[in-house]
């Protein structure tokens, strides 16, 4: 299509084109077959609750463990729930991003042994466990979490344990985000067996994204690609869908964003922020924020914009300063989307 080539990077090779409709510049199952760092053991044949997971430190004495859960209260929940004496640490958007860097550099150098983290380190975040847990999610998740275990081969194997956990009330975390058939099919490739080793994984993915394509609808991915060919970027007062429908990741909920004044360096550009905004040529203000865009939104978290804890707003922006952070922000957790503070 209009003479031109499309070249695709991926990990997981997912099927979006027919194999015989591409042309393929590396041999991937040839590299499967060669690793051997990891095993995935399967623990979805029973509902497990977070507080079963504590376990696992404990059987994991001299061993550094990620946990990878599918929702931000999960996360801060069996974070909250670590009494042992261990060194710990805790990774979600709801951290600020600057704090999150810092704490991943010093996850790289190995300063905790436990990892609690959402899904945001399964893609871009090169880090190194022993051991990886993650919560039952679609197979392709699962295999990224894989890729943050025993990831420079340090250990003779490392181990990925899946399970299905599920809150206080008996209701499974990844239902609440994920599409229940794509978990339908992960369930039913990790019930095959309870131990799986890194080079069967190839295998796996293919019947996955096979059984994917078989049994998601292609009707308004084909409708979009049509879209595309006919140049049909907006809709035009009808129902038939535009290049502007397609969206790479859903949103299912509304989102706002908040500078949190984490330090001293985040209330100086907060000062200088609202410097900026008083001045009235639209062009030199946008220059001037375009010199600590950067600095600035190392301080901007998304959080949901209906939440019993709401921050408070400057003119047209949210913000919690620094007088407000324990209202508003827990300094190892992030953002407290639930009010915890006492009125006297």
């Amino acid at each position: 299509m209009l003479n031109s080539y499309l070249i695709v990077m991926t990990a997981t090779e997912p099927l979006i084109f027919e194999r015989d409709n591409t042309f393929t510049l590396s041999k991937s199952i040839g590299y499967y077959q060669k690793l051997n760092r990891i095993e995935i053991i399967s623990n979805i044949k029973q509902l497990t609750p977070i507080t079963n997971l504590k376990e696992e430190i404990s059987q994991s004495s001299n061993q550094t463990i990620l946990f990878i859960f599918n929702t931000i209260s999960s996360a801060k929940q069996f974070y909250n729930l670590i009494d042992s004496p261990v060194t710990k640490t805790y990774l979600s958007t709801h951290i600020v991003p600057k704090e999150r860097l810092r704490r991943i550099e010093d996850i790289k150098n190995r300063k905790y042994k436990v990892v609690v983290s959402t899904q945001l380190v399964e893609a871009g975040v090169d880090i190194d466990f022993d051991t990886v847990i993650r919560d039952i999610a679609p197979f392709d998740c699962i295999i990224q979490s894989a890729g943050r275990c025993n990831r420079n081969a340090q250990n003779k194997k490392g181990t990925m344990k899946v399970f299905k956990l599920i809150d206080e009330k008996g209701k499974t975390f990844a239902n609440r985000i994920y599409d229940p058939v794509l978990i339908d099919l992960t369930e039913t490739l990790l019930s095959q067996k309870e131990t799986f080793q890194e080079f069967e994984i190839y295998q796996l993915l293919e019947e996955y994204f096979k059984l994917t394509k078989e049994r998601l609808c292609q009707a308004e991915s084909e409708e979009i690609l049509d879209a595309v060919i006919k140049l049909k970027y907006d809709r035009e007062g009808n129902d038939e869908l535009s290049v502007a429908d397609f969206k790479l990741i859903e949103e299912d909920y509304p989102k706002i964003d908040v500078f949190i004044e984490y330090e001293d360096d985040a209330e100086k550009i907060w000062v200088e922020f609202q410097k900026i905004k008083q001045i009235k040529n639209l062009f030199e203000r946008k220059k001037e924020f375009l010199k600590i865009r950067k600095d600035f939104y190392n301080y901007i978290i998304s959080i949901p914009a209906f939440i019993e804890n709401h921050p408070p707003k400057i003119e047209d922006t949210y913000c919690v300063t620094k007088t407000q952070l324990e209202d508003y922000y827990d300094i190892e957790t992030g953002y407290k989307t639930k009010s915890e503070v006492i009125l006297w």
